[in-house]
């Protein structure tokens, strides 16, 4: 702190501007009980204290944070105030000359005495230790680490725990993470007493785990308006299909062919559709999450890699595979495709024949 500039030097213009403020604003007035008070209006003490707390964001020592508290908690502070429009808070007799004169005495403030006095009041001084650094390591930027690994008696001995051997928390590694609060609970309360509170790593990761969440529900709705567009093409591709086979159409209906028979045969061809574009979809899905490394790595090569190390901290994307999931996707496909064939099916299986014929 002795580095620090004073308020005296930071803020010279400021606190002669306080103290003029001081001398205009504050007043003598009879409070409710009729008592000579000074007084001074809500509003303009408001913006006096104002300035003063600012001053305490600054880098001072200590001596002058505790001179601003005494000023604005002590000096300044009131719980006496009218009701009315504006409002006059009212202090003791002399409290505007101990705010000027505290003010003064910042201005005229000894720093070496005040530097010498907090050398004093200092009882214990934790002086640096000589180490070995044996390693440096990086951590997961979506699961940071201990910024530094070191002995336990050298932290206790740096954190001022001494030879008592206290620790302020404790790490456990589980076999299954996802049920960590469970553990905690059950398994580690009968073990560990006294004033704990447990947290597990979804809940000390929150953040990264709330936007982990917020990228899958927007890839899934990304990947849902690609699935649209694919059914939409389908649909195109069998309304096409089936105006080029009005004629044909016309030939079935004359020969006794129900409008659920026509229905049924270019139904058909987007079940087919829908069938092989689910199991082949499937399939690649499953190559490509086998050769993710050898993917990623051609990627990096070329001067792309959509999931660089330093950001997401793994040289390759993790994944696991969820036969649920697949089995939804696959199924809604497949069902997806053949509603797109059905809807045109259904309209040409409802062509006038002798329409369809004369066409020929």
């Amino acid at each position: 702190q002795q580095d620090y500039q004073p308020l005296k030097e930071q803020f010279p213009a400021e606190i002669d501007e306080v103290i003029s403020e001081l001398n205009k604003h504050f007043t003598t007035k009879n409070n409710s009980e009729d008592e000579a008070r000074e007084a001074m209006l809500n509003p303009q003490m408001k913006l006096i204290k104002q300035k003063i707390i600012a001053w305490d964001g600054a880098d001072i020592r200590t001596g002058e944070h505790a001179m601003i508290a005494t000023l604005v908690n002590e000096i300044l502070y009131t719980e006496e105030y009218d009701e009315d429009e504006n409002g006059y808070n009212y202090y003791p007799v002399g409290t505007q000359k101990a705010a000027v004169d505290l003010l003064t005495e910042i201005k005229n403030l000894d720093l070496n005495k005040m530097d010498a006095e907090a050398m004093k009041s200092m009882k214990e001084v934790a002086l640096p230790k000589d180490v070995i650094i044996v390693g440096i390591y990086q951590t997961d930027p979506f699961a940071p680490g201990p910024d530094i690994f070191t002995p336990m008696s050298l932290a206790q001995e740096l954190a001022g725990a001494g030879d008592s051997g206290s620790v302020q928390g404790i790490a456990i590694t589980l076999g299954d993470p996802y049920n960590a609060a469970e553990h905690l609970e059950k398994d580690l309360s009968e073990t560990i007493t006294g004033n704990w509170k447990g947290k597990t790593w979804m809940e000390h990761h929150k953040q990264q785990f709330s936007l982990i969440s917020s990228q899958k529900t927007m890839m899934t709705v990304a990947l849902s308006f690609i699935i649209l567009v694919a059914v939409f093409s389908i649909g195109a591709v069998m309304f096409t299909i089936t105006y080029q086979k009005k004629r044909e159409i016309g030939v079935m209906k004359a020969l006794g062919a129900t409008p659920g028979q026509i229905t049924q045969v270019f139904t058909y061809q987007g079940v087919i559709v829908g069938v092989i574009g689910a199991i082949i979809g499937w399939l690649l899905a499953l190559v490509v999450l086998a050769r993710l490394d050898w993917i990623q790595g051609g990627l990096t090569k070329l001067g792309f890699n959509p999931f660089p190390k330093d950001y997401y901290g793994v040289e390759v994307l993790p994944h696991s595979i969820n036969s649920l999931q697949i089995l939804i996707v696959c199924i809604g496909a497949f069902i997806l495709c053949t509603f797109a064939a059905f809807v045109p099916a259904w309209i040409a299986s409802r062509a006038d024949a002798a329409k369809s014929l004369r066409n020929m």
